[in-house]
Parts: structure tokens; C-alpha cells; sequence
């Protein structure tokens, strides 16, 4: 009795676990999808070495379109 009371507790904090780890995946997906959703309007390119030049025009719009996106999403998230 006491085997099925551990295993049933064991199956409840799994899923606990799972659901937490659910939520972060969403919320790293989300925000993977804003920052390419803004690279792609902003024209922004990437290189190996990393962006060549931050005083470009993309870099700017990049920082504001981000910016944007995360106050337009947290705002719509508390209401």
C-alpha cells in the first residue's frame, strides 16, 4: 500500500516537473520567435563573428522592435 502511495506521489511530482519544464520551453520559444520576427523586419544580418557594425540602421530598429515586442507582450500578460 505504502509502494503505491510512493509511486503515485513519484508519477504526481513528474508531472509537476513536466509542466514547469513545458512553460520555460514555451516562454524560450516565444522569445526566439520575437527576436527573429524583429531581425527579419529590421533586415538585420548576422555574421560568425557577430554583428559587424552596431550603429547600423538594423541594429537600432533590432533594439527597438525588441523592446517593443517584450512591453507589448508582459503588458498583455498580467491583464
Amino acid at each position: 500500500m505504502q509502494r503505491d502511495s510512493a509511486i503515485a506521489s513519484q508519477v504526481d511530482q513528474f508531472r509537476q516537473a513536466s509542466a514547469r519544464l513545458q512553460l520555460e520551453g514555451l516562454k524560450n520559444e516565444t522569445i526566439l520567435r520575437m527576436m527573429n520576427n524583429c531581425a527579419d523586419r529590421c533586415e538585420l544580418r548576422y555574421f560568425e563573428t557577430g554583428i559587424q557594425d552596431r550603429s547600423a540602421a538594423g541594429v537600432e530598429c533590432f533594439k527597438n522592435c525588441v523592446s517593443k515586442s517584450y512591453k507589448l507582450g508582459t503588458a498583455n500578460s498580467f491583464e
